[in-house]
């Protein structure tokens, strides 16, 4: 503890080997997040989307007695969702914040594989939770519903 000249209030001082985190979508020429002078200040790094084919090969690996139709229905999901906001099409309508992320699509998975017999029932209201829609524009929530039914989602929950 420091305390500085003055003062009788103590300054703590910070670990050497503190760390910062931060997750955004990376900087664009509309949306630059950091100024230029600022940028080398920090080290950045860009993970890219998990493809389809390896979020359902994960998917099936770690929960092999899941419903198989209902894994497709999902990780189908997870990429529309993915690709719409990519596109710009969602643009307005569902931020970045609003993505089904693996650590979602893992959660879901396990709920299917814990009741594989009623996982169908509330798959969709699942997925609205896991997406937090309840915080969005009611024209946000069609285009989820409408990706959802692209999807194959809410077919599944008519069986």
């Amino acid at each position: 503890v420091v305390r500085l000249a003055g003062s009788d209030r103590p300054v703590a001082g910070i670990h050497p080997s503190f760390r910062v985190l931060a997750l955004a979508d990376p900087p664009s020429a509309e949306h630059p997040w950091l100024a230029p002078e600022m940028l080398p200040l920090f080290s950045t790094h860009e993970l890219p989307a998990l493809p389809p084919a390896a979020a359902s090969e994960v998917m099936n690996g770690l929960f092999p007695t899941a419903p198989a139709d209902v894994v497709e229905a999902l990780v189908s999901f997870q990429a529309l969702l993915g690709q719409r906001q990519r596109s710009g099409e969602l643009e307005g309508l569902i931020g970045a914040g609003h993505t089904l992320s693996l650590r979602h699509l893992l959660r879901l998975g396990r709920r299917a594989e814990q009741f594989p017999d009623g996982c169908r029932v509330d798959l969709i209201a699942h997925v609205h939770d896991a997406l937090m829609t309840q915080f969005l524009s009611p024209a946000a929530r069609a285009a989820v519903d409408a990706i959802i039914d692209e999807a194959g989602i809410a077919q599944l929950q008519r069986r």
